[in-house]
């Protein structure tokens, strides 16, 4: 699926502005080699709006995905809002805006494809490390006990073999 927007009124100067608000549904993302699922449709809220030699598109985009906590592994819902802002101008004209950090090309249909921009934002807006709870203990390193469900019994302090004189000094003392 992709998100294309006629903008042929916006460059002929018959529209200022081209408002969108909609919701879509997206296939799910690959995210540092995990799946990504939408649990909600995305939510649109942008416009696109003719600039010196291209479209300028800003806005906020919406929607719930499903993540796996970086400690016990856990699904989880999580709220991704982010603000959109990018630029779009033909090929010819890219070297206009070399100080930009994000400028797409205008197809030569005078359509716009604004989801992989979308997708973009989205992902930038993820957690590094995603987590279900701020106090989550993760997975015992032993037996892979979630510790947020239940306490194991197993032994999880670990010395180095080379330290363990030191230790037995220290508890000497």
């Amino acid at each position: 699926m992709s998100i294309n927007i006629n903008v042929s009124d916006l460059l002929s100067f018959e529209k200022e502005k081209i408002i969108l608000k909609d919701e879509y549904e997206l296939e799910p993302l690959s995210y540092a080699g995990e799946e990504i699922s939408f649990l909600s449709p995305l939510k649109v809220d942008i416009f696109l709006e003719r600039i010196r030699s291209g479209i300028l598109l800003s806005g906020k985009i919406s929607t719930n995905v499903e993540l796996s906590c970086s400690r016990c592994l856990k699904k989880f819902p999580f709220r991704v809002e982010t603000k959109i802002r990018e630029i779009f101008t033909f090929k010819e004209k890219m070297e206009l805006f070399k100080d930009e950090e994000t400028v797409k090309e205008i197809l030569p249909e005078k359509i716009v494809d604004i989801e992989p921009s979308i997708k973009e934002m989205l992902i930038l807006s993820l957690p590094t490390k995603p987590l279900c709870d701020p106090e989550c203990k993760g997975l015992c390193p032993v037996c892979g006990e979630n510790l947020n469900e239940h306490q194991c019994d197993c032994e999880t302090e670990f010395i180095d073999e080379r330290l363990k004189i030191l230790k037995k000094l220290k508890d000497s003392m």
